[in-house]
């Protein structure tokens, strides 16, 4: 992967599930995740699949925001959405996942489901999972 780069989604992998995948991937095009290393990792997010969640059984993070690039700053990043909810069934999670969010600044090159790519300074676009930001050279990542 050429340029600045931001991949985010459940990746099914991570630091207590399929590590050698995980760190194939980081290693291998050279991404970082928003979060540190993986021991800073382990104690900022815990679980974005938590056994205290009626709908897993699983403690495990599989849900990442990595990214990489010259000029590339993590203003924040933060686990959310991690509590319960008012549903027709009663009070429960929205997910068997918790969410992760994380600000970074710098230029990228937005890649879109169809696969085509566009230079953004300021972040916005049509990708559902990244919300522009008031300061045009931040982007809100949201997995």
């Amino acid at each position: 992967l050429d340029g600045n780069v931001v991949l985010l989604g459940d990746l099914n992998i991570g630091i207590n599930s399929r590590v050698d995948l995980y760190d194939e991937l980081l290693d291998g095009a050279g991404l970082m995740n928003v979060f540190g290393d993986k021991q800073e990792l382990s104690a900022a997010v815990n679980c974005s699949r938590c056994k205290d969640n009626p709908f897993t059984s699983n403690q495990e993070i599989v849900d990442h925001i990595l990214y990489k690039g010259e000029g590339v700053t993590v203003d924040s990043a933060m686990r959310f959405l991690d509590g319960e909810y008012n549903t027709t069934e009663g009070m429960l999670p929205l997910s068997d996942h918790y969410g992760i969010k994380a600000t970074l600044s710098g230029s990228f090159v937005i890649i879109d489901d169809s696969y085509n790519t566009t230079e953004s300074e300021d972040m916005d676009s049509t990708m559902s999972s990244m919300i522009p930001d008031e300061d045009e050279s931040k982007g809100n990542y949201i997995c």
